[in-house]
Formats: structure tokens, C-alpha cells, sequence
């Protein structure tokens, strides 16, 4: 019996790891960075805790590289002062992709902004092609 609770235990385990493989999240000097993994493609999706504000003139800069080549990278630019959040990229990968920069400028209003650079390994996130349907709505 022991050994059967223990064995639901590790496919549990096994089960949630290899559904979380697809999605990492960290967050850094208040903004917070989701990336989801799909087969040919990267979801970025960005959002801040208060009182940080994604900087509209500073924008949001994001590319890849690995592999053969280096893509073009994405930039965003907001009329706005500040980015409405959250902000979901969807940055088109090859196979070889190995590294996804994200740089954006973190504000407090009034005060400063600062750059706030993401440097994520995409060989720990398994590509999936559920997470070609995922949105960064909360």
C-alpha cells in the first residue's frame, strides 16, 4: 500500500513537471516576465506590480538566438507614457532557438526609469502545441 501511494506520488510529480514545462515565469525589479513555449513560436507576456510602469517611449525589445541565425529583433513603442499591461509578444522561433532576450524600461512615474533585461534558456521549456492557444489575460 506504501508503495502504491508512493508510485501515485511520483506520477503526480511526473505529470505537473512535464505540464509546467511548457510556461517559466520570473519577475525582476518589479516587472514580471511569463514565456510560454510552443513549437514555433515564443509567448512573452509582461506585466509590473505597482508602483513600476512598462515605459511606452523606452518600448519593449525582444529577439532570439541559436542556431544558424540571429532573428530581427521585435520592438514595441507605445504613444502612451506607459504600456497598458499586460503586454503579450508572440516572437516567432526555429527549432534552434536557444536564448530569448527581453529588455524593457521599468519606471516609477515621477521618479526614474531603469532597463530591465530577461535572458531565458529555452531548452528548459518543452514546446507544446497547447501553448500556441495561451493568452497572458489574467
Amino acid at each position: 500500500m506504501v508503495r502504491a501511494f508512493l508510485a501515485g506520488i511520483l506520477v503526480a510529480g511526473l505529470l505537473s513537471a512535464a505540464l509546467a514545462d511548457t510556461r517559466s515565469s520570473t519577475v525582476k525589479e518589479g516587472v514580471a516576465l511569463t514565456i510560454i513555449r510552443a513549437p514555433d513560436k515564443a509567448i512573452v507576456c509582461l506585466s509590473t506590480r505597482a508602483p513600476v510602469h512598462l515605459s511606452g517611449e523606452y518600448g519593449i525589445h525582444a529577439s532570439w538566438s541559436g542556431g544558424a541565425s540571429q532573428a530581427k529583433p521585435i520592438e514595441l513603442y507605445s504613444k502612451q507614457d506607459y504600456f497598458a499591461t499586460p503586454v503579450q509578444l508572440e516572437l516567432p522561433l526555429p527549432r534552434q532557438a536557444r536564448l530569448v532576450h527581453v529588455e524593457v524600461g521599468a519606471c516609477i512615474e515621477n521618479e526614474s526609469c531603469d532597463t530591465v533585461e530577461f535572458n531565458y534558456d529555452l531548452r528548459r521549456l518543452k514546446p507544446s502545441a497547447d501553448a500556441a492557444a495561451s493568452s497572458c489575460a489574467p
